[in-house]
């Protein structure tokens, strides 16, 4: 009997579905066999395949990279097509699908993972080392402190200040010029005012014997 067997996890259902042919079309297209929501894997990204009987029995599989740009891989080493075997590991984009095949007559077993790491059980736990980060990272003391370090900022202020105020107002040649403007300016203010007052009336001067006062109009 030829086919595949998969076997997967979907959210918190587990799925197991079959296809009844000789090849397995895996990528993220809607028309593929076995399809990933996975921006890493192509529209159609690898093939498996059942190779043609030799000798009279069931003939073994492959699986054949599509042309994807992410590739695909077994046990971790890129290939274009490589035959499989019971425990090889299939690498698409993030997932893996383990292969169980140990009877030539059944389907081909695939149990689909992502691509996580799994802890192996007997791995010996690893320590991490202590690390001292406030003395690795410390300032070294000397001159270069927080108190120093306080003074230049107050200083770099009360030089930024200054060089404000000086380019704000002018000083030397540049001052004396704008004074002697400003004050020419206001000469000439006060002299168009001058010239534009009426005159004053005159008074004529009286008769002898009469008092002064203003000539009638």
């Amino acid at each position: 009997m030829s086919g595949f067997l998969i076997h997967r996890v979907v959210g918190s259902r587990t799925v197991l579905s079959t296809v009844e042919q000789d090849t397995l079309r895996v990528g993220r297209g809607a028309g593929v066999d076995l399809r990933f929501d996975d921006t890493a894997v192509a529209l159609e990204h690898a093939l498996l395949r059942r190779l043609p009987d030799s000798g009279g029995r069931a003939g073994a599989y492959e699986v054949v990279d599509l042309g994807s740009i992410t590739g695909t891989y077994r046990n971790g080493e890129q290939v274009a097509s490589a035959r499989l075997a019971d425990g090889d590991e299939i690498g698409i984009g993030g997932w893996v699908l383990k292969v169980r095949w140990s009877d030539p007559e059944d389907p081909l077993f695939l149990h689909v993972r992502t691509a996580e790491a799994e802890p192996r059980p007997d791995a010996p736990p690893v320590a991490a080392p202590r690390v001292d980060y406030a003395a690795a990272y410390r300032l070294r003391r000397g001159l270069f402190n927080k108190a120093t370090v306080s003074l230049l900022a107050v200083g770099v202020s009360v030089v930024a200040l200054a060089t404000r105020r000086s380019s704000a107002w002018p000083t030397g040649a540049a001052r004396s010029a704008t004074v002697r403007a400003s004050w020419t300016r206001h000469r000439s203010t006060r002299a168009a005012r001058g010239s534009s007052r009426p005159e004053p009336r005159r008074l004529a001067r009286p008769a002898t014997g009469s008092t002064w006062g203003p000539t009638p109009w």
